[in-house]
């Protein structure tokens, strides 16, 4: 296929990411991702809350050597990995926490990690996005419309929202979004963190009072 070819097909494509239809379908998906924060914010409080009423000193002991063994480190490790793989933070924090670290230190540790997942991941995109299962996470999440339409505010809505973040990441990588764009977009990861740990920790302390 000769590059007039590639041209054309590239600006069909363009032409399809920027029709009503996606638009739509974008609308519809922000919409579910409102409504999937608001459930998650309500499990978030629900689990930790019964996790501190019930199960309060296993925990507590189990976070401790968490804690003791890998601190900090441990923290920023599993964040960075979680955030990469398509995983969830939030009971690194809540180890930290129950493990007796103390809130500022966790919660920049964990900025700086989740943050860092964000050109980690665009790196493995754009090594691996010709791969079979990353087209198939396109297909599956529609993000590609985000990608093209809104460049910064599309890694944004995937780091603030329960819409994997990693998968934007990836799939920034894999279409040639620039290294800047996923940085300024990663930057939300940081309210986003505050905001979850400061709901574990107001969670935990509920359940223990109870």
């Amino acid at each position: 296929m000769n590059r007039q070819q590639t041209t054309v097909r590239d600006r069909e494509r363009l032409d399809a990411y920027l029709s009503p239809d996606t638009a739509d379908v974008a609308e519809q998906s922000m919409r579910r991702l409102v409504v999937q924060l608001g459930i998650g914010l309500v499990v978030v409080v629900g689990i930790v809350g019964a996790l501190a009423w019930f199960l309060r000193d296993p925990l507590t002991a189990v976070s401790q050597t968490f804690v003791a063994r890998f601190g900090l480190k441990g923290v920023f490790t599993g964040v960075l990995l979680t955030d990469t793989f398509a995983l969830t933070h939030e009971p690194l924090l809540l180890a930290a926490h129950a493990g007796g670290l103390a809130f500022w230190p966790v919660f920049a540790t964990a900025s700086v990690a989740s943050v860092t997942a964000g050109p980690v991941g665009w790196l493995l995109g754009a090594i691996l996005g010709r791969a079979a299962f990353v087209q198939r996470m396109f297909a599956r999440y529609r993000i590609d419309s985000f990608l093209h339409r809104y460049g910064v505010w599309a890694i944004a809505v995937a780091a603030i929202t329960p819409f994997p973040y990693s998968v934007a990441t990836w799939a920034s990588g894999a279409a040639g979004v620039s290294f800047k764009t996923v940085m300024l977009g990663s930057l939300f990861r940081v309210p986003k963190v505050l905001f979850y740990f400061l709901l574990i920790v107001g969670s935990w302390g509920l359940g223990v009072s109870l």
